[in-house]
């Protein structure tokens, strides 16, 4: 299995590395932060294939931690609907990470920055990568610098299904970050150095050349 992440500056063709690398014959999971860029990608992929062939998937990363992660292993067992884009009342870092109350508001809507801390904490994260597994055949995130918080942690964890994956983006970019929740990872994108270690201890290989 090729898995690797490419850091490149903007402008340099990582996107159209990613649909340049798409085909009819595998099928693909693609994964993007921005709306604008789910957008991009789609039309991207419509200009090349005329549609959106059935063998490719695209998610903002939050339709895809919902969608695909989230309602298929704990939709019965949690029984939250929707999610909350406001951040948690910081007294709710005082709470186990075993009560619901540290993952649901009063009105049962997840907490968007602790979703993917839900997953782990409840221990499906190898469902997740055996349904990864059973339907797609690369795994592709872009806008990767954007991932933070418990979202950097799910990624990483993903990192273990067994199929070819490319991440990429461009370190020096960092802009968003997909959750904040404490200092969880706060010093992330600080130095490329310790941040490249944490890719290359998940199995991917880092590029930052081509």
């Amino acid at each position: 299995m090729d898995k690797r992440v490419i850091f490149a500056v903007a402008g340099a063709g990582k996107t159209t590395h990613i649909i340049d690398s798409l085909s009819l014959e595998k099928r693909a999971l693609i994964v993007t932060y921005t709306e604008n860029n789910y957008h991009h990608l789609r039309q991207r992929i419509i200009n090349k294939f005329g549609v959106i062939p059935d063998n490719i998937a695209v998610f903002t990363y939050f339709t895809f931690l919902y969608r695909f992660c989230y309602k298929p292993f704990l939709y019965d067992r949690v029984k939250a609907k929707g999610i909350n884009w406001d951040m948690p009342h910081p007294n709710t870092l005082k709470l186990a990470r075993s009560t619901k109350e540290f993952y649901k508001d009063v009105y049962g809507r997840l907490y968007h920055n602790r979703i993917a801390k839900l997953i782990e904490q409840q221990r499906v994260i190898e469902l997740v990568n055996q349904r990864i597994y059973k339907y797609f055949d690369h795994f592709y995130v872009d806008e990767v610098q954007d991932f933070g918080g418990h979202d950097f942690n799910l990624l990483i964890a993903l990192c273990q299904a067994q199929i070819d994956m490319t991440f990429v983006g461009d370190f020096y970019q960092h802009t968003f970050d997909t959750s904040k929740d404490g200092k969880l990872n706060s010093g992330l994108y600080k130095d490329f150095g310790k941040y490249k270690k944490v890719l290359q201890k998940a199995g991917l290989e880092v590029d930052a050349t081509s």
